[in-house]
């Protein structure tokens, strides 16, 4: 999956799933400025923290002995875990007035920043370059402002829910490459 840059942006973009995060974001009502502004800390955290992962994902690799293709099985062990989770509607935050707090815990993590996206970053830093991989961090994060932002908080539709399910079996597909690309290329 990660040999082209149009894969790795997909994948990130499937691993962030902005339609079942929204429900997950600490977006109480009245939905204003302040929920507004947790939600886009939150987003540029976690794209930050991630591009980061993706420029030490090369050494990070090398430093603990692993290849990139063993990186790349992790990887589709990881995403696949996640699109499993996926498939499990998320229960809405039950915050009446947002505080700047919850831009970071649970808006940065763990909605936004979750382990499936460290791990994507690492080995796609690795495997094809950090620009390829801050490009798919960049498109997630601002998909995720860009759903949550204008909709604000509140369960998900059963239209939403369908596409955050094909949005899983799509990731399932992806994680399921990474691994044959992984232990095709040992």
């Amino acid at each position: 999956m990660t040999h082209t840059a149009i894969l790795t942006v997909l994948g990130f973009l499937l691993a962030a799933n902005p339609l079942h995060r929204r429900p997950r974001m600490p977006l109480g009502e009245p939905f204003g400025d302040t929920t507004r502004a947790n939600a886009v800390i939150a987003a540029a955290g976690g794209a930050v923290v991630l591009v980061l992962c993706a420029l030490v994902g090369g050494p990070v690799l090398d430093a603990a002995s692993i290849s990139v293709p063993n990186g790349r099985v992790a990887a589709g062990v990881v995403l696949l875990g996640a699109a499993l989770v996926q498939l499990v509607p998320q229960r809405q935050w039950d915050t009446a007035t947002p505080t700047r707090s919850e831009a970071l815990v649970p808006g940065l993590f763990p909605v936004v920043l979750r382990p499936e996206l460290v791990v994507l970053a690492l080995v796609a830093g690795a495997d094809v370059g950090w620009l390829a991989a801050a490009v798919g961090v960049l498109v997630a994060m601002a998909a995720t402002v860009g759903y949550v932002v204008p909709r604000g908080g509140g369960s998900a539709t059963r239209v939403e829910y369908g596409v955050v399910v094909l949005a899983a079996v799509a990731l399932v597909v992806l994680a399921v490459d990474l691994i044959a690309d992984g232990v095709l290329a040992v």
